[in-house]
């Protein structure tokens, strides 16, 4: 009895050890996860090819999965606040402020205070301001940028030189643009149609909303909860479109540069993976966009990455991969291997280390007229009530004046409700 006794205690004595070393184990062996998403197939190849890996190594207390998926704005906003929410999200204003307004964004600001590597005084203010709210300049920052992209004024050399136009310069205004435009414009196989044109028109932020801040307007009023498409300045920016198009027949709407039947286009500078992938022996130029009549301006608006709120979200891990994200070698990575570019680090610790191609040397030059795109709350969904007013202007189906009245109207009711009882 006394020897079956002792054997069922020691028995008991070993299940209790190898239970408890099994639970340690398990202890051991738990990860944190950290997730990050990106709606750019380039990116998510490198990031999942060249740079998790690395981290992976380096963190193995972390578990870094990169994920990509359809319809993927749409679905970051059923994703705002769940359990199912990526931590860090490749983003820009385009769609943060959405996410910021409705709860989904983490303030980061109390964070990166105390990370010498993501302060502040780390990033160039216009990229950083770019992320902060309120917008322009709240104290609160809800993302970190890493690149820039912007507008520049494209040119094709072959048409250039067929018209005898010389290359723009830093010195060109929107009249020169124009002069130039109609040299180039004409009409090659006899039909009544100019099949080459001086330059491509659309209302985009990336052409339309500059213009106007050239001419001294607005297109959102500065605490950007209206628009200003009212002014007499709108007014005349919209005019010297619709006159390229309607009076002087040497631009065209619906054209994109890269199919090489246009002289000038102020394109984003992202427009380099079209001309890569659609027409590769297209002979092009880029320089700063024209000066207007009372300032320059260019779009320039950030990538960046966002921290998306979760439960039980485990912010130090967050921070780690973040940090990995806005270092050297990723930036290196995303500047040799992503074969649009045209992306221009936003750390000054790191731009002098890379070689700029010609795109992002006219980036660099532009850095100082560049502003983003009013980004807001529901930003696309004004900029879509934006160009339902302004396209049938150049379409010549409605006046200047009805064309603006159309698209403040769109602008502001898209905001009021954006912004709600704020």
């Amino acid at each position: 009895m006394y020897t079956m006794n002792r054997n069922w205690k020691k028995t008991l004595i070993i299940s209790l050890l190898l239970l408890t070393l099994s639970f340690s184990c398990e202890a051991a062996m738990a990860k944190t996860k950290v997730t990050i998403a990106t709606y750019a197939n380039q990116r998510y190849q490198i990031l999942k090819d060249v740079l998790v890996p690395k981290w992976q190594t380096a963190h193995p207390e972390l578990e870094i999965e990169v994920v990509i998926f359809p319809d993927f704005w749409n679905k970051l906003l059923l994703l705002l606040g769940t359990g199912d929410a990526p931590d860090i999200v490749d983003t820009a204003g385009t769609y943060l402020f959405g996410h910021v307004i409705r709860g989904g964004a983490v303030n980061l600001t109390p964070y990166i205070e105390k990370e010498p590597s993501l302060r502040p005084d780390n990033f160039w203010p216009g990229p950083l301001n770019e992320a902060r709210w309120p917008q322009p300049d709240g104290d609160g920052i809800y993302a970190l940028p890493w690149g820039t992209v912007g507008g520049v004024l494209w040119y094709n050399i072959d048409l250039l030189n067929q018209a005898g136009v010389h290359p723009p310069n830093s010195y060109w205004t929107y009249d020169d643009l124009r002069a130039a435009a109609k040299k180039i414009a004409r009409d090659t196989n006899g039909d009544g149609k100019n099949d080459i044109w001086g330059m491509a028109v659309d209302s985009t932020h990336t052409l339309f909303d500059p213009l106007v801040k050239a001419y001294g307007g607005y297109v959102l009023n500065p605490d950007r909860r209206s628009s200003g498409l009212d002014s007499p300045e709108a007014a005349k920016a919209t005019q010297l479109l619709a006159e390229l198009i309607l009076q002087d027949g040497s631009a065209a709407m619906g054209q994109n540069f890269a199919n090489g039947n246009v002289g000038f286009q102020i394109y984003n500078s992202s427009n380099i993976s079209t001309i890569t992938t659609r027409n590769p022996s297209l002979n092009w130029g880029v320089a700063m966009v024209p000066r207007g009549p009372v300032l320059r301006n260019a779009y320039g608006g950030s990538d960046m990455w966002e921290v998306m709120k979760r439960p039980n979200q485990e912010m130090d891990a967050v921070l780690t991969v973040l940090k990995e994200l806005l270092s050297y070698d990723t930036l290196e990575a995303f500047w040799s291997v992503y074969d649009t570019a045209y992306n221009l680090p936003a750390s000054r610790a790191h731009v002098n280390k890379l070689r700029p191609t010609q795109i992002q040397q006219v980036l660099m030059e532009s850095v100082q007229y560049m502003s983003d795109a009013d980004w807001s709350p529901d930003w696309a969904q004004w900029q879509t009530a934006k160009r339902n007013g302004i396209n049938p202007i150049l379409q010549g189906s409605i006046s200047v004046q009805e064309g603006l009245r159309l698209a403040k109207q769109g602008i502001d009711n898209v905001l009021a409700n954006a912004y709600g009882g704020m």
